[in-house]
C-alpha cells in the first residue's frame, strides 16, 4: 500500500519493476486519485489501483490484508498521525511493515543548525507540511520539525521493531528512511 501516494508515481515505478505485486495507493485528495485511475487505465498497469480514503479510514476494507505500507514524504503531514498509525495496524499482516521517508532533519534543532538544505526544509514546512498537519481538530502539527529520531520513536511506541533507520539519496533530495516490523 501507498499511503498518501498523491499522483501514484511512486507506485507506478514500483509496479514497472516489480510486475508480480499489487498495489494499492490511497489518498484523501479525490483529484489526484481520479488522476492516478485514469493513468493507471491508460498505462496499462493492472497491478495499480488507487483509492480515495482517509488513512485512518481504511483499516475495514483492507484489515489484516497488507504486507508492506509505504510512506512517501507523508508520516510528518498526517493530521491525526495517531488514528492513522492504529488504522495500519489493523491492516499489515503479522509481521507486516512499514516504510516511512520523510525529510532527515534532527529532533532538535540546534542540531539541523548552519545546514541551508535544512533552512529550506524548515521555510517548506511553514507553508505546506504544517497546514496538512493542522488540518483536523485532532492535528498534532509535527510538519517537518518532527525530526527522525522522535518519528524512530514514535513508530516504535506504536509497536514496529526498527528495522533500518538511514539516510537514503532520493533524485532530488535525501530523506531519512525508518523501515519497522510489527511485533
Amino acid at each position: 500500500m501507498d499511503l498518501g501516494c498523491g499522483s501514484g508515481a511512486v507506485s507506478f515505478e514500483i509496479a514497472k519493476h516489480i510486475p508480480d505485486i499489487e498495489i494499492v495507493g490511497i489518498d484523501e485528495n479525490e483529484s489526484v486519485i481520479a488522476n492516478a485511475n485514469k493513468r493507471a487505465q491508460s498505462s496499462g498497469l493492472k497491478s495499480c489501483s488507487f483509492e480515495h480514503c482517509k488513512g485512518e479510514d481504511m483499516s475495514e476494507k483492507y484489515k489484516g490484508s497488507i504486507d508492506v505500507v509505504l510512506m512517501m514524504d507523508v508520516l510528518h503531514d498526517m493530521a491525526d498521525s495517531d488514528a492513522c498509525m492504529q488504522s495500519i495496524r489493523k491492516i499489515l499482516k503479522p509481521g507486516g511493515y512499514i516504510v516511512a521517508f520523510d525529510p532527515p532533519l534532527h529532533s532538535n534543532p540546534r542540531l539541523n543548525k548552519g545546514d541551508l538544505t535544512y533552512g529550506g526544509f524548515y521555510f517548506i514546512s511553514l507553508f505546506i507540511c504544517l497546514p496538512n498537519s493542522l488540518s483536523r481538530d485532532a492535528a498534532i502539527g509535527h510538519g517537518m520539525g518532527w525530526g527522525y529520531e522522535d518519528r524512530k520513536k514514535y513508530v516504535e511506541d506504536w509497536g514496529f521493531k526498527i528495522c533500518k533507520l538511514s539516510e537514503e539519496e532520493d533524485v532530488d533530495e535525501i530523506k531519512m528512511r525508518i523501515v519497522g516490523q510489527m511485533i
